[in-house]
């Protein structure tokens, strides 16, 4: 009985180990290519340019270079510089949200995946099954990819209200934006 619980902890802090590894991974990824992730949303989306690009009415669809190479005094650097900084804005628009689904996406898969690898592999040490009792008992591929997607499917109806959130937030426009804080 009191290996069992041994197991069973020693099972749960692997997989917070492998769960903590793979947030820091997805994270760092999630991170790095946000920018190229909302504008892939918004061309999802049907919309070919996001709506900063179309809300500057004494610049329309300049890209920023032209806008710059163009400002000769103060006032126009100072607007291009606020434009491009909308810009910016723009592309990490709703990476709180983002962020928040990737953690718990990626908590939840890696935690599952390294939990029930383990469970199984008790489960195979104690019914013997494998010849030698299951001592040095490595899942099959084909074992892997069945926990794998038992994995999956569990962290997609965990998490998939978080996807919608972030994926609504990331092609909402400024005004949206505004609207929804009041």
């Amino acid at each position: 009985m009191g290996g069992d619980r041994n197991s069973a902890s020693s099972a749960t802090r692997s997989a917070l180990a492998d769960a903590a590894a793979g947030v820091a991974g997805s994270l760092t990824s999630m991170l790095a290519f946000y920018p190229v992730d909302v504008y892939k949303t918004n061309l999802q989306a049907g919309r070919e340019r996001s709506d900063y690009e179309y809300n500057r009415s004494d610049q329309p669809n300049k890209n920023t270079s032209e806008i710059v190479g163009r400002s000769k005094n103060k006032k126009n650097i100072v607007s291009t510089a606020l434009y491009a900084l909308r810009i910016f804005m723009a592309s990490f628009r709703g990476v709180h949200y983002k962020t928040a689904h990737t953690v718990a996406s990626s908590f939840a898969y890696f935690f599952i995946y390294s939990w029930i690898t383990a469970r199984h592999r008790t489960y195979v040490r104690s019914s013997s099954v494998g010849g030698d009792g299951g001592k040095d008992y490595h899942p099959s591929t084909s074992a892997r990819l069945v926990l794998a997607a038992l994995a999956a499917m569990m962290n997609t109806t965990l998490t998939l209200p978080l996807d919608v959130v972030s994926a609504r937030k990331q092609t909402a426009s400024d005004s949206d934006e505004e609207s929804s804080r009041h």
